[in-house]
């Protein structure tokens, strides 16, 4: 076993019991779960314990590509191979410790791009009129569209999934008067898919 992958274990076992006891830690790990969405989630709970401030993450390879460098002495982030990070990869960097092109290397509601996005939503039937108002009336009906979205992805695409993450979360709650365990895990698994999203 390599000095990386008994590092990442170390970190990896002092973090994964410790984020569902605080409410804050949970939604850190949602949020960040929501910035670098295509890292599996044992590289997630691994990011968060090293850097739970980081907001975009690449190899070094991935990062001269986009035409940005890595500082020198950098510190990398460990992280487990994965299948959208390929096999042999060992550390990532935040952009923090990038520099270089200045350029946008992803998309965001600047710049008039929500009301471009709302005008799609509405040319393709997703939403039936474009909402007027102010920038929070906006986002608060974009909100509510995301949340619909995901309510049938989960619905129609992961429903098994779901059935067996709620009865194994189910298992580790304590009934209350007002909810079962059950609904009260299908509740925190929807509302944490939502955060994240």
């Amino acid at each position: 076993m390599k000095k990386a992958d008994i590092k990442a274990g170390e970190i990896y076992s002092s973090v994964a019991g410790t984020v569902t006891k605080s409410e804050k830690a949970w939604k850190d790990v949602c949020r960040l779960t929501g910035k670098i969405y295509r890292f599996e989630f044992d590289n997630i709970l691994l990011v968060y314990a090293q850097r739970p401030d980081a907001s975009m993450l690449a190899d070094f390879d991935t990062w001269k590509r986009v035409g940005r460098y890595v500082r020198r002495g950098s510190c990398g982030i460990a992280v487990y191979p994965s299948r959208a990070l390929k096999d042999n990869m060992r550390y990532v960097f935040d952009i923090s410790d990038t520099g270089g092109s200045s350029g946008r290397l992803t998309w965001d509601f600047e710049r008039g791009h929500l009301d471009e996005y709302l005008a799609f939503l509405v040319k393709n039937g997703e939403i039936e009129e474009m909402p007027a108002g102010s920038r929070e009336t906006k986002l608060f009906h974009f909100k509510a569209f995301t949340k619909r979205q995901v309510e049938s992805i989960i619905e129609r695409d992961f429903k098994q999934r779901m059935e067996d993450a709620v009865s194994l979360l189910a298992k580790d709650m304590e009934a209350r008067e007002d909810e079962t365990p059950e609904t009260a895990a299908a509740k925190l698994i929807k509302n944490s898919i939502l955060y994240a999203a």
